[in-house]
């Protein structure tokens, strides 16, 4: 079940992952590319360029705090939301669950500018479509 506390204790794992990592700039792109999202994409949430995005992942330059913290609230977000969508598909959700999918409780939660939201959850939503049959499989 998606929860606030789960929430964050996904955003502090997936942060320890990249500062643990021997090549951080290479887990940041394989965190990004298991959400299927696009260097521009990511670029656009985090507010930096997606040649910045580039030069992070490939280890010429190394992400500020405040761009390892968006990025891994970000990719948390998006995990939720696809986590979110498989368990309504697979009619699994619970009604408190339910108020998560709203785009206005994930501005609110995740102090993020409106479009940034909704960039968010396009992002969650189309990962999910994408692998929804392997998602499925999971949670059953």
């Amino acid at each position: 079940m998606v929860t606030a506390q789960r929430f964050k204790e996904s955003v502090q794992e997936i942060g320890g992952e990249i500062v643990a990592s021997e090549v951080p700039g290479r887990t940041i792109k394989e965190l990004r590319e298991s959400m299927g999202v696009t260097q521009e994409e990511i670029g656009k949430l985090l507010g930096l360029r997606r040649e910045t995005i580039s030069r992070m992942e490939n280890g010429n330059i190394s992400p500020s705090f405040t761009s390892l913290k968006n990025f891994s609230r970000s990719i948390a977000a998006l995990r939720a939301i696809r986590e979110l969508f498989a368990r309504e598909d697979a009619s699994l959700i619970k009604k408190e669950e339910l108020n998560l999918l709203r785009p206005n409780f994930l501005r609110i939660y995740l102090n993020l500018p409106g479009q940034d939201v909704k960039l968010l959850y396009n992002l969650g939503e189309k990962g999910y479509l994408r692998s929804k049959k392997r998602i499925l499989k999971v949670i059953k």
